[in-house]
């Protein structure tokens, strides 16, 4: 069907012809990652699995008038909850991924929104909903402080989704202090998650999992990846906890730098006090790098800002090292 995009040439003979070739076949989607953790892949998935998923979620969420989508649906999260979701239950979407500030005036009783944490750290600032709407979010940790002030809106109740682009949804909750339950059709060994129809063909995750019981487990935490900086081993989230034990910084991310900007570690860090002295507080952090972090764990670009990177689905992202940045010898 390739050919046929090519002797169109409007926007409507191009939804034609998918149209035609979804009807005729539409036994797999692939999905890219975000890039978060590295080189952004593709993640092919059966369109059956994720049917079974959309039909497991509708079970879970109970009776929904309305989705209000707040994240975009060419990511996995999105696509099941904005486009699959409400196919499946007949329902109407309504757009507001660009909405910010969110405005409550168009959320009704019975609205499901979907959101990742950082949005729903906009909706819980808008204040107070009407009762009866519901949300979930996914795609980063939900922290205490956001489930706190989620509470604090009215919210009926707050699902909590935890996956992958390679796996879609593994498990979920409706407390941030509770363990996530799996979805009934996976099994987990705290490493990967398989089938339950085909446990010979597991996934691995990017997080340790430790099992509750056997539907029942915990988040213990990314698995630090190892990167060799001049021979030796480097875990940059280590150097990144590290960094944020300096008083004067609220929070800091590390990678490796790409191979276009060099071969040792670069950071961003947000500041405690925005309002500070930036180049004495600049200097300060600098040379504290220096002097306390082994010589392979020092960033040899760090990036001030004002909140960390992340992509548009809220996941951790890279950033340029800009001109202005601080470069150490």
């Amino acid at each position: 069907m390739e050919d046929s995009l090519l002797r169109k040439q409007t926007l409507g003979e191009w939804a034609e012809v998918v149209a035609f070739s979804l009807a005729r076949s539409f036994a797999h989607i692939t999905f890219r990652t975000s890039g978060s953790t590295g080189t952004p892949k593709a993640c092919r998935h059966r369109v059956a699995d994720l049917m079974r998923e959309t039909a497991a979620l509708a079970d879970l969420y109970g009776p929904i008038q309305r989705i209000i989508a707040m994240v975009p649906p060419h990511h996995i999260y999105g696509f099941l909850h904005t486009v699959l979701l409400p196919a499946h239950l007949h329902i109407p979407v309504i757009a507001a991924h660009s909405e910010i500030p969110f405005r409550h005036k168009d959320i009704a009783p019975g609205d499901l929104i979907v959101a990742f944490p950082e949005r729903w750290q906009a909706v819980a600032a808008s204040g107070a909903l009407p009762a009866g709407v519901r949300g979930v979010t996914s795609t980063a940790p939900c922290s205490p402080v956001i489930w706190e002030a989620v509470a604090a809106t009215g919210l009926e109740v707050l699902y909590e989704i935890y996956g992958a682009s390679e796996t879609a949804g593994v498990g979920w909750r409706t407390d941030g202090t509770a363990p996530f339950t799996l979805f009934p059709y996976w099994r987990c060994d705290g490493n990967s998650v398989a089938d339950a129809a085909a446990p010979a063909q597991a996934i691995p995750l990017q997080d340790v999992l430790m099992p509750v019981d056997a539907t029942r487990f915990r988040i213990q935490g990314r698995k630090d990846q190892a990167i060799q900086i001049g021979g030796v081993n480097v875990f940059p989230a280590a150097v990144a906890a590290r960094l944020q034990t300096h008083p004067l910084i609220q929070a800091a991310a590390v990678r490796m730098m790409r191979a276009d900007e060099g071969k040792r570690l670069k950071a961003f860090i947000v500041l405690q006090d925005p309002a500070c002295d930036l180049i004495a507080a600049r200097r300060e952090i600098l040379d504290w790098i220096t002097t306390t972090l082994p010589t392979a764990e020092q960033p040899k670009a760090v990036t001030f800002g004002a909140r960390l990177p992340c992509t548009e689905t809220g996941k951790a992202a890279d950033w340029e090292i800009l001109a202005d940045s601080e470069v150490t010898a």
